[in-house]
């Protein structure tokens, strides 16, 4: 309830806002207004990464959803053209699309170096990979059966070393990703 509240007073106060600006900054001959509020919301979109959903529910689509303009992006880009300033709707649209993306990327840089309070699930690995989880280890399968205990065995040196991993015990062809395999009853 506390998120639907949230997200419908920031998307007033985001359409208000980009109403605002696009009143202060549009001119006839170049949509500066929304080539800014789109840079921009672009911007605080990439710096919302990694922030609890109901917050980037509330920011990110309530928000910088109601600031940000597709739409009116589109008409000034017909109204130049249409006007027959089709070079300056060009220059329009490439100024808007890169402008957003940089925008985009360079938030997503900056808080992908905000920490995020959390411990990553491996210890030194930072990034995207720090939340997948560990990879299998070489020679053990997934879907492998519990094990017996190793029985020590001898090496060249006469030490005692475990046995290696056994290879996998699933030999009924491959099981589909994420599924284990199917028991016959």
């Amino acid at each position: 309830m506390i998120t639907a509240l949230g997200f419908i007073v920031l998307a007033a106060c985001g359409a208000l806002a980009r109403a605002s600006v696009g009143h202060r900054f549009n001119r006839a001959g170049f949509a500066t207004g929304t080539l800014m509020v789109n840079a921009s919301g672009s911007l605080a979109l990439g710096l919302l990464h990694g922030v609890s959903p109901p917050v980037a529910t509330m920011v990110g689509t309530g928000l910088l959803g109601a600031f940000t303009t597709f739409s009116s992006f589109s008409r000034d880009t017909i109204a130049l053209a249409e006007a027959g300033r089709r070079t300056r709707a060009a220059l329009y649209v490439l100024a808007t699309c890169t402008t957003a993306i940089a925008g985009a990327w360079l938030g997503l840089a900056i808080s992908s170096q905000r920490p995020t309070g959390r411990p990553p699930v491996r210890p030194g690995v930072t990034g995207r990979a720090a939340d997948q989880p560990d990879p299998p280890r070489a020679g053990r399968c997934r879907y492998q059966q519990p094990e017996p205990p190793t029985r020590p065995t001898h090496d060249e040196q006469g030490g005692v070393a475990a046995d290696p991993a056994p290879p996998c015990r699933y030999t009924r062809g491959t099981p589909k990703a994420g599924r284990p395999p199917r028991r016959r009853r």
